[in-house]
């Protein structure tokens, strides 16, 4: 009987014993110039993978806990968004120099830990951080101009947006990237939208101008303050063959009156409000190309639709 127990026991406790997690795998280690990832999984790839995104994750998790930026905490916690956004740069660095610590294999799992050179991760991080910091130097207005335009506020955003996830991942682990406020207060200083002072020329139909003001006005505020951009207008009818004729000539100038952009529009239908629709058409779409730096501004300029 008692032989008989022994066995028994001997059969319950071999599958444990082949499928015992490794001792190592329970507890990270405390070397502080690492970050450490661990996973299992049915394979060394797949636990592989999963010790990248638990490196990946602990890493934003120290960040959230970390970080102080008004601009991404909602009640005492990090928005979705940033949260987001440091996953994805910790991600698109996380391959770079990672090392493997430990793995082992047992009966059908594979367990792995990952390591990551703290500083190098750190420093890494810091010089693509001051590449975009230093492209925003041309953004600064020029003496005198106390606004941008709206395909430089775009791009200004697009910069800071990179960059905010990265400031806060390198402020949490004590290093002390270049502040972005100015450009930050830029663009607040432009929002909603940046301010232009828009002009047409006089003897200009009012009922054009005000359908081409309509335009404007979903991407510029309007002013007639010194300093700012302005949007210059001619517009020309007329009529032949059944056909109504409308003309318009573009001038965006910088608050240096140097001509930024340039363009003339035009057209022809067969009655009037019909070109008026088509004009209004041409103006939004040469905006929003520009705005978002497409080609000379010309995309889709044969089509008559208003995307709202």
């Amino acid at each position: 009987m008692a032989m008989l127990k022994r066995l028994y026991l001997i059969f319950i406790c071999a599958p444990l014993a082949l499928n015992a997690i490794p001792h190592w795998y329970e507890k990270t280690p405390t070397n502080p110039a690492y970050f450490y990832g661990s996973g299992s999984g049915s394979s060394k790839e797949v636990a592989k993978q999963k010790a990248l995104s638990d490196l990946a994750s602990s890493i934003a998790v120290h960040v959230a806990s970390e970080t102080t930026s008004d601009t991404t905490r909602v009640n005492k916690t990090l928005d979705k968004r940033s949260s987001q956004r440091i996953q994805l740069v910790v991600d698109s660095i996380k391959f770079v120099n990672v090392q493997l610590d430990k793995q082992e294999c047992t009966h059908h799992t594979c367990y792995t830990r990952l390591k990551l050179n703290k500083n190098m991760f750190l420093s890494l991080l810091a010089k693509r951080y001051t590449n975009l910091y230093n492209t925003l130097t041309p953004f600064q207005p020029t003496p005198g101009c106390h606004g941008i335009f709206i395909k430089e506020k775009q791009q200004i955003q697009a910069l800071l947006d990179k960059m905010e996830p990265m400031h806060e991942i390198l402020s949490a682990y004590g290093r002390t990237p270049q502040s972005t406020q100015f450009y930050q207060d830029i663009i607040k200083a432009n929002s909603p939208k940046p301010k232009a002072n828009i002009i047409f020329a006089s003897h200009s139909d009012q009922e054009i101008a005000d359908a081409i003001t309509g335009q404007y006005a979903r991407f510029v505020q309007q002013t007639n303050q010194t300093g700012f951009y302005t949007i210059e207008n001619k517009i020309f009818e007329s009529q032949a063959n059944g056909q109504f004729h409308i003309g318009l000539e573009i001038n965006i100038k910088d608050c240096q009156r140097q001509i930024i952009f340039s363009k003339q529009l035009s057209a022809d239908q067969r009655d009037r409000g019909a070109a008026i629709e088509r004009i209004k058409a041409q103006v939004f779409k040469q905006m929003r190309n520009y705005q978002q730096g497409v080609g000379a501004g010309t995309s889709d300029i044969d089509s008559d639709n208003i995307e709202f």
